[in-house]
């Protein structure tokens, strides 16, 4: 960590957590009003992460920026690990995160052409979460931001369950994950997101959207 940068790595206090839990709110009601239409981008990613943390951030420019090599904000420069896997290098981020942007559009272009033709609705769900795992689990892996990455995670799967018809839903807004899903983060951040798509799966069926 650069020299007098202010640590950003543990939990919210409990008198913050509020802030956090509005912001989810704002991003998810934005959600369902916007994701059939609109195909997000890393651009659309930082303006939630900026959304929900900009009120609990020790220092104002690590919320809505992804880590990087930057002069002008020098506390960007920092990499992360999650239960000793690492996130991509700093110097990468920017970068991988535009290649993502990019190959997101596409991916949701072709399952949005998909849809048009495929009426099975057991296979429209199957291509759904397979999208959803893959854009979440490559957002998992690179780890873009100094924190709260697992928080935008869950809003990016909510994002490709409205997209679909599948609902929201109610994750758990404000806590670090644990259990099933924590295993399938772990597992993502080692580029392998089928327990990822495994945990999607279980989790819809036990909210009675599937």
């Amino acid at each position: 960590m650069p020299l007098l940068c202010p640590d950003w790595s543990q939990p919210e206090s409990d008198g913050k957590l509020p802030s956090v839990a509005l912001g989810m709110t704002e991003v998810t009601r934005f959600l369902q009003k916007r994701a059939g239409s609109l195909i997000i981008n890393h651009g659309e990613i930082r303006n939630w992460h900026s959304t929900v943390f900009r009120n609990v951030v020790p220092l104002s420019y690590y919320a809505g920026n992804y880590r990087c090599d930057n002069a002008a904000r020098p506390c960007l420069g920092q990499n992360v690990s999650v239960n000793n896997h690492q996130g991509s290098d700093y110097h990468l981020v920017e970068n991988q995160m535009s290649v993502y942007s990019e190959e997101l559009f596409s991916f949701i272009q072709q399952t949005d052409a998909h849809m048009k033709v495929e009426f099975s609705f057991g296979k429209r769900i199957i291509a759904s979460l397979q999208l959803a795992s893959w854009g979440v689990g490559r957002f998992l892996q690179i780890h873009p931001f100094l924190n709260g990455n697992g928080r935008i995670s869950r809003l990016l799967a909510n994002y490709f369950f409205v997209r679909y018809d599948l609902g929201v839903v109610p994750f758990r807004a404000i806590a670090r994950p644990h259990g099933d899903y924590a295993m399938a983060m772990d597992a993502c951040m080692s580029g392998n997101f089928v327990p990822l798509f495994q945990y999607f799966v279980l989790l819809l069926a036990n909210q009675s959207l599937v």
